[in-house]
C-alpha cells in the first residue's frame, strides 16, 4: 500500500523546529510522499500570517514548494482524498499518516499544557473506532482511517530565550528592538532571515494596530447607546477588513499545489 505523510498545522509562524519535524517525516516516508499542509485560516490577531507568507517561511527553510499545500481543515480526510484523486491516485490503495509533535501528543506537564484531545483516539458515540488512529505497520486505506505518528520536538534557543510556542515568538518580536528582532529571525530562519523580516514587520505591526484599536473601542461600549454600539462595531469591522493582507492564491506547479502571493 502507498503511504502519504502529512505534517499539518497553523504555523504562526512556521520556523525551523517545524521544518525539522517535516524532514523527520520525509526521512521515514520519502520526500515525494510527504506534504506540509498549511491551514488556510488567517485571522487577526491570533493567526496573523497568510498561508502564502507561511509558505515563504517554509521555502526559506528548505521545504520544496511541490510539497506545500493549503487545506481548510488539516485533519479532514476528504480534502486529501480529493487532492489525490485529482492527481490520478487511488485512495483505496493509499494510507494517510499525520505527523504530530510530541508536545501536542503528550502535552507539556511543567507548563500545565495537556495533550491535545484530538489524539486520545476515543471511539465514536456509536462505539466504532475514530477516524484517527495511532500509527501502526498494518495500515488501512485513507478512506477508512488516518494514522498519527509523533515527531520529535526540536528545542533551540530564540534570541537567548526558550520559546516553546508560536505566541511566545510573536510576543517577543513585537516587543523587541531592531537588534533583537534580527536575533530572533536568525535563530528561526538562519542566514535568510532578511527575506522573512518584512513579513514579520508588516503582519505583527498590523496585529498590534488592531489590538490597540480594540482596546480604545472597549471603554466606549459600556455607556454607548444601541445605535452607537452598532456604529462602533461597524467601524471595528471596517478597520479589520482594511488591515487584512492580500489573500494567497493557489496556483499549479508540476501537478502540485503551492502557495504564492500576488
Amino acid at each position: 500500500m502507498n503511504v502519504i505523510a502529512v505534517y499539518p498545522g497553523r504555523f504562526h509562524p512556521f520556523h525551523r523546529g517545524h521544518a525539522a519535524s517535516f524532514k523527520q517525516l520525509a526521512s521515514k516516508f520519502g520526500l515525494d510522499n510527504t506534504y506540509l499542509a498549511l491551514s488556510a485560516k488567517q485571522e487577526q490577531p491570533k493567526s496573523p500570517f497568510s498561508a502564502g507568507d507561511r509558505a515563504k517561511m517554509a521555502l526559506v527553510l528548505g521545504i520544496p514548494k511541490e510539497q506545500i499545500i493549503s487545506v481548510t481543515n488539516p485533519y479532514a480526510a476528504k480534502e486529501y482524498i480529493d487532492k489525490l484523486e485529482a492527481k490520478g491516485g487511488d485512495p483505496e490503495n493509499t494510507a494517510l499518516v499525520f505527523g504530530v509533535s510530541k508536545k501536542d501528543m503528550e502535552g507539556v506537564p511543567e507548563l500545565n499544557i495537556p495533550p491535545d484531545p484530538r489524539f486520545e483516539f476515543k471511539p465514536k458515540k456509536d462505539g466504532s473506532p475514530s477516524y484517527l488512529q495511532p500509527y501502526t505497520d498494518k495500515l488501512t486505506p485513507m478512506t477508512q482511517h488516518g494514522y498519527v505518528i509523533s515527531t520529535d520536538v526540536a528545542e533551540f534557543p530564540v534570541a537567548g530565550e526558550t520559546m516553546r510556542d508560536a505566541s511566545a515568538i510573536r510576543n517577543a518580536y513585537k516587543n523587541a528592538d531592531e537588534q533583537k528582532e534580527i536575533a530572533i529571525l536568525k535563530d528561526l530562519y538562519g542566514d535568510k532571515y532578511n527575506l522573512i523580516k518584512p513579513i514579520f514587520d508588516t503582519h505583527l505591526n498590523l496585529n498590534e494596530s488592531i489590538k490597540l484599536f480594540i482596546n480604545q473601542i472597549k471603554p466606549l461600549l459600556k455607556d454607548a447607546s444601541v445605535d452607537q454600539k452598532h456604529k462602533l462595531y461597524s467601524l471595528l469591522s471596517e478597520a479589520k477588513n482594511k488591515l487584512q493582507v492580500v489573500k494567497p492564491n493557489i496556483v499549479q506547479y508540476n501537478n502540485s499545489d503551492y502557495l504564492e502571493e500576488k
